[in-house]
């Protein structure tokens, strides 16, 4: 092959391997969201201690207006760190609360208001955390509460049924965009999806085992590669568990999680995908929560609660 077909070969190699780069859609999925400010809500400071290692927690509590019994949903965060400023969980706190439920917005450990530190611990060390919320919830408002459950976002769709495991009386479960794989499968798929927007998917499937062994030895991701949610969710205590997925979700793995669900005949669980909603549940215009989720997730919550003070 001569000097100049090599060049022109090499020079359409790269332009092809550009392509991506130039052509796909790289921008954050909640770059339109409108959302809440934490300004817009009535909300009151609260402080709680973890009995398993003595963790200072803090957190804000968000009651109905004109509304002396309600139920409450404890929030238990994502990956990373948490942020009261965040306007996808005060979009989910704002319609719970307009809705006469009550809601407990805890600080993650390290974050905010709460002391300690997420990283190096394992989901069930975290599950303390939620743990600890629940009884600060029972036992400062015992004629108030009708009814205590969790909403697991993300990550938090892990712990939520661990924590359901280990206590009796919850009222409810919701596991939203929560893997029912284990830590390492959606790690792959998590990353593959993270590479394939700069490059072609075969490619990303190719770096991607590189990729994800360096990840997997980071000290704030190592503790849940071994994770596996199914035990948890065949063990929880509670009737009324709903897990919400996404359709397009890059970073939990929607698919297989449907057929972990089958597979492991886990017929108590109640579970929806929302049509292109990707990992935040969004609505058509990408601009907000889908408003059909949030109906859904307000009708689940006082479903479950009838049931529990039947």
């Amino acid at each position: 092959m001569s000097k100049n077909k090599l060049i022109l070969t090499f020079l359409i190699v790269v332009v092809l391997l550009l392509l991506p780069l130039i052509l796909k859609e790289r921008s954050s999925p909640l770059k339109n969201f409108e959302g809440t400010q934490l300004s817009d809500l009535h909300y009151s400071e609260v402080n709680f201690i973890n009995a398993y290692d003595q963790t200072k927690l803090a957190g804000m509590l968000f009651k109905p207006i004109k509304k002396d019994s309600f139920p409450i949903a404890i929030i238990i965060h994502g990956s990373g760190n948490s942020s009261r400023q965040n306007k996808w969980y005060l979009e989910l706190v704002k319609h719970l609360q307009d809705n006469g439920i009550g809601v407990l917005l805890p600080d993650k450990r390290g974050c905010e208001k709460s002391e300690g530190n997420w990283v190096g611990l394992t989901i069930e060390e975290l599950a303390t955390d939620t743990e600890a919320a629940i009884n600060f919830i029972k036992n400062s408002y015992p004629n108030n509460v009708t009814g205590v459950g969790l909403i697991g976002v993300s990550q938090g769709g892990w712990i939520a049924p661990v924590v359901g495991s280990k206590v009796n009386d919850l009222s409810f479960i919701a596991n939203i965009s929560g893997a029912l794989t284990n830590g390492i499968s959606q790690l792959k798929f998590e990353e593959i999806n993270n590479i394939a927007q700069f490059t072609y998917k075969p490619i990303a499937q190719l770096i991607s085992g590189l990729t994800v062994k360096n990840l997997a030895n980071k000290e704030s991701i190592k503790p849940f590669m071994d994770f596996n949610p199914v035990p948890y969710w065949k063990n929880v205590k509670t009737s009324s568990a709903f897990i919400v997925f996404g359709q397009n979700d890059t970073n939990c793995p929607v698919e297989q999680s449907l057929e972990i669900v089958k597979s492991n005949n886990l017929t108590h669980l109640k579970v929806k995908v929302y049509s292109d909603g990707k990992h935040a549940i969004l609505n058509e215009t990408k601009t907000a929560i889908s408003d059909i989720f949030l109906d859904d997730i307000v009708d689940f919550i006082y479903e479950s609660n009838s049931i529990i003070n039947k």
